[in-house]
């Protein structure tokens, strides 16, 4: 881009593209980890949107300032490309900004990705526990109500009549009601990985997984009456006939939506590391400008005079 014979490739030309590679990869990461869901097309799609127009107008400033013929126009075709190439590097710094903030907040997002899984096994655990009370309390009433010879042909003796053994029938209930998620043990794993590609599908999963926790517990609920006819509630006993009242009504609380998404996505908080990173690779860019020799022409009237770029 600034030697002499194009057919070369200099030192200027080396680290230019070395800093181009820089800004891409670190630009890629930044919209990558803002995205719904992780997928790589748009944030690759973006990073190489962004250093084809850093290159072209670099290219286009380098080739402004040799040019032979016309040089007050190409000269304005010089710092109007170099103009553009500072509006666009500040227009993408928020992607590059975010990837360094995601690095120096990784304990932050660790422990808030964790405290939401915990919130879900609370909410399982919670249920879990009730569950545990009402089917200790159904199989007792139940035997009771075997022992108690009752008899009859009103929905508790036909319930009963439907349960046969009663440890039997308590374990394969157990089976059913009882709640447990293996996505949750995968989830803290992935948090535990912290892999960066991995970050927007962690995100979007635990995102999922929150806001629909309580919801499949009351779907699961609905389905283990519905289907399975449990758990059931027993009242009566002593002087008292057995009756059946219903089934277990739970007393379960909504667990708070995932924050882990949003802070994923709106991190971008400024740090002087940043910045001077991004700031000396746009430097090793424009290096290649700097360097790049000057064109020799200064007009009719006057004598021509070197003023070649620096040296590299």
């Amino acid at each position: 881009m600034s030697d002499n014979n194009s057919s070369k490739v200099s030192i200027a030309n080396i680290i230019a593209l070395i800093g181009l590679a820089g800004l891409g990869v670190i630009t890629f990461f930044g919209l990558m980890l803002s995205s719904e869901d992780g997928s790589l097309g748009t944030p690759v799609i973006g990073a190489v949107a962004f250093v084809a127009v850093l290159f072209f107008f670099l290219f286009m400033s380098i080739k402004a300032k040799g040019a032979e013929n016309n040089t007050e126009k190409w000269r304005i075709v010089e710092y109007v490309c170099l103009a553009c190439y500072i509006i666009v590097a500040l227009v993408f710094a928020k992607p590059f900004l975010r990837f360094f903030s995601v690095l120096s907040q990784k304990s932050e997002l660790q422990q808030q990705a964790k405290a939401e899984i915990m919130a879900i096994k609370s909410l399982y655990d919670d249920y879990n526990q009730q569950k545990d009370k009402f089917m200790k309390d159904a199989v007792e009433q139940i035997k009771n109500y075997q022992a108690s010879k009752q008899g009859g042909k009103d929905p508790i003796a036909q319930y009963v009549a439907g349960v046969g053994n009663v440890d039997t029938w308590a374990s394969k209930a157990q089976g059913l009601v009882k709640m447990e998620d293996a996505q949750l043990m995968e989830l803290n794993r992935r948090v535990n990985d912290w892999n960066l590609l991995d970050l927007p599908a962690l995100a979007s999963d635990l995102s999922k997984k929150s806001s629909m926790a309580l919801t499949k517990l009351e779907e699961k609920i609905k389905n283990n009456q519905n289907e399975h006819k449990l758990i059931p509630v027993i009242g009566g006993g002593g002087s008292k006939p057995y009756v059946l009242t219903g089934y277990a009504q739970f007393d379960l609380k909504k667990t708070e939506g995932s924050k882990f998404a949003q802070m994923l996505k709106e991190s971008g908080t400024s740090s002087p590391v940043a910045w001077i990173v991004y700031v000396v690779l746009h430097l090793l860019v424009l290096l290649n400008y700097l360097v790049a020799p000057r064109s020799l022409y200064v007009g009719p009237s006057a004598k021509r005079a070197p003023k070649n770029g620096l040296e590299l």
